[in-house]
């Protein structure tokens, strides 16, 4: 299997080594802190003819990485009665005889119950070497502030048992760090929920308001001090368990819609 640093490597890669199959556009989500979410609209996914024939050529053509992209790749195929675990049942028969292997990133927890077999399916077939569940946050309160949509001690559930069943698979998140009306019990219980899950890698980002975000609008705003200080004590805390970890500390100008 891959080390941590080689997956990034590959993922940041624009090369003829991978070949990329976006497989939807779009988002149903309503997530509050995303501004993305105004310019990409809703959900419009891919047939799975379309993509299992995109699957093929990319084998014809020789690719042993095969990354399947979407803005919101966990909801595939929810607006055309299907779904990302039917969308890998076929992907692993088709891929079963090549040297390939898949990186699925962005399934949202919101989404993975309709996936966690495929995964693990994959991760044992040796065919898969990234995957990206973007929690955000460990605290249930701040989830639900967000909108996410799922209950985190399911998620973790979900979660540590592909981990449990495929401990050679690279598991990575991101989190926001600073979401309006997060305490310090918030922060702890990610921190606890990341220290549980023993996270490969982990993207964090610290919060910033986004024009005409519901988020932007909420009291209980988080000082930037603050922000920072709770990131790089993530850092320090979690730095011992995970392998790549990398904090967004400019609260300012940084990406915080995945998932």
């Amino acid at each position: 299997m891959r080390s941590v640093e080689e997956i990034a490597a590959i993922v940041r890669e624009n090369s003829n080594s991978i070949f990329r199959i976006q497989c939807m556009l779009g988002c149903p989500c309503n997530c509050t802190y995303c501004a993305i979410k105004f310019a990409i609209g809703d959900l419009e996914s891919r047939t799975p003819s379309e993509i299992l024939a995109e699957v093929q050529n990319g084998l014809d053509g020789g690719y042993t990485n095969i990354m399947l992209e979407g803005d919101s790749l966990g909801s595939y195929g929810l607006d055309i009665e299907t779904n990302l675990g039917e969308l890998l049942d076929g992907v692993a028969d088709l891929i079963c005889d090549y040297n390939v292997q898949l990186s699925v990133p962005d399934v949202s927890p919101r989404y993975l119950d309709k996936c966690v077999n495929q995964i693990i399916k994959l991760a044992n077939m040796n065919k898969i070497f990234n995957f990206y569940i973007p929690i955000q946050s460990g605290s249930q309160p701040i989830l639900d502030a967000m909108k996410r949509g799922y209950n985190i001690d399911d998620a973790t559930t979900l979660i540590k048992q592909i981990k449990a069943a495929c401990p050679d698979l690279k598991c990575g998140t991101s989190l926001i760090v600073g979401f309006p009306g997060e305490t310090e019990e918030d922060f702890h219980r990610t921190l606890d929920v990341c220290k549980d899950i023993k996270f490969d890698y982990i993207y964090c980002h610290s919060y910033s308001d986004r024009s005409g975000t519901e988020a932007s609008t909420l009291p209980n705003k988080i000082s930037g001090e603050d922000i920072l200080r709770r990131a790089r004590l993530l850092k320090e805390e979690l730095k011992p368990i995970t392998h790549l970890l990398t904090i967004a500390e400019d609260t300012a100008g940084n990406r915080t819609c995945q998932g």
